[in-house]
């Protein structure tokens, strides 16, 4: 599936392979993971990597399938040390802005955490100063500034004269950059 993804996204054979044998100068000192050949048949449950590298207690290398015991193998809510999934509430993913991010925990049926959440953009926070949440942080005027230029914000009182005096002049501005 990944060879016809590579074909769709534009990518060609390369020249040193002729049908499934390389052409290389010398040995590779690699091993590919067996579940290289699962994938494709669409019978892989996990893939922990070649038997000598593999030290998972979920995952059999060889076959890449659960263990019997396991109902799982990777993913932030997957308990590694039981392979199972981990109880529903579970934190999963800590919050990174305290005011727009929301805590994500696990569900109790997947070992993924689910889609980073947070508050709605545009929800009033105070960082300091009075700011709105957008992409789960707090975005003041300062930090804006602080982010976009590396310096602080203007007085308000700069904002409201350069802005009147834009308006006396917004007309020519517009016509002078019309195509």
């Amino acid at each position: 599936m990944s060879h016809e993804l590579g074909h769709a996204l534009g990518l060609t054979h390369t020249d040193g392979f002729v049908g499934d044998r390389c052409k290389c100068k010398g040995p590779v000192n690699s091993t590919l993971s067996t579940c290289i050949m699962h994938s494709s048949l669409n019978s892989e449950e996990c893939d922990c990597g070649p038997e000598e590298d593999c030290n998972s207690k979920c995952c059999n290398p060889n076959t890449c399938r659960l263990y019997s015991n396991a109902t799982c193998a990777t993913g932030s809510c997957c308990d590694l040390e039981t392979c199972t999934v981990r109880p529903i509430s579970y934190p999963c993913r800590s919050v990174q802005d305290s005011q727009c991010d929301l805590p994500e925990t696990c569900d109790g049926n997947s070992e993924w955490c689910p889609v980073d959440t947070y508050k709605r953009d545009g929800t009033e926070c105070t960082n300091v100063e009075q700011g709105y949440c957008y992409g789960g942080k707090c975005n003041t005027h300062s930090s804006q500034c602080q982010f976009l230029w590396e310096g602080e914000k203007a007085n308000d009182l700069c904002y409201t004269f350069f802005n009147n005096r834009c308006k006396r002049f917004s007309r020519l501005v517009t016509l002078l950059t019309m195509d």
